[in-house]
This record gives C-alpha cells, structure tokens and sequence, in this order.
C-alpha cells in the first residue's frame, strides 16, 4: 500500500515553472524548491538539452522568465534582492560564455517577451 505524503514530503517538492522552448529543441525552465529553514522559496534556471538539464548559473537573485531569442539567445530576468523589488533583464548563449545585464527596473518586470530578431519588449 502506498504511503501518504507527509509535510515533510511536501516542503521537499520541486516545481518546475515558467518553461520555454527554443526553436532547436532546447528548454528552459525555473526550478523552484521551499527553503524551510530560510523562510523563502529559492528559484533556479535549467536549461535542457539531449534530455539532460544543466543549471545556468546566474550571479545575483534568483532567475526568472525565460524566453528564447534569435539564434538561440536566452533573455530572462534576475531579482537583485539587496535592491528590494528590482529587476534586471539579462541575456546569455547557454555554453558560450557569461550572462550580460541589458537593463534594470526599479519596480520589477511583469513580462518579457522577443518581438523579433532583435527587439525585447519589457513590461
């Protein structure tokens, strides 16, 4: 007989959530898990390909919002927690070299999405 879950069972749970797929097959997604003893959630970005997953380190908040660009670009947008609610929108050829800050915003970011080839709109 199957056991039931358990509090415990439940705070170890990770959630995969905002995913986007590339036009090449490759997925990014945020990876979120509870941190009971710090008293917040903790957020990674993953970036999958051939079926394996490979966290992109990110220096600075937690990662968010990753939507793929042109020529496999990733865009998606980092919380600088010792600046309280901001947000800076960062970009990165996963494998090929350092994520690069394009802007940041006081009051955080809603929405970010690729007009086209080369135009980010930011809300």
């Amino acid at each position: 007989m199957p056991r039931r879950l358990t509090v415990d069972d439940v705070i170890r749970l990770a959630w995969f959530t905002e995913l986007d797929a590339s036009h090449d097959g490759r997925a990014a997604f945020v990876l979120r898990r509870d941190d009971v003893e710090a008293n917040r959630a903790r957020s990674e970005l993953y970036v999958a390909e051939r079926g394996r997953a490979q966290p992109l380190l990110v220096h600075g908040g937690p990662a968010a919002r990753p939507r793929w660009g042109p020529g496999g670009l990733l865009a998606f947008t980092i919380a600088e927690e010792e600046r309280g609610r901001r947000r800076s929108v960062v970009a990165v050829w996963p494998g090929a070299g350092e994520p690069r800050r394009l802007v940041s915003f006081e009051h955080g970011v809603r929405a970010l999405e690729w007009l086209d080839a080369g135009r980010l709109v930011v809300v």
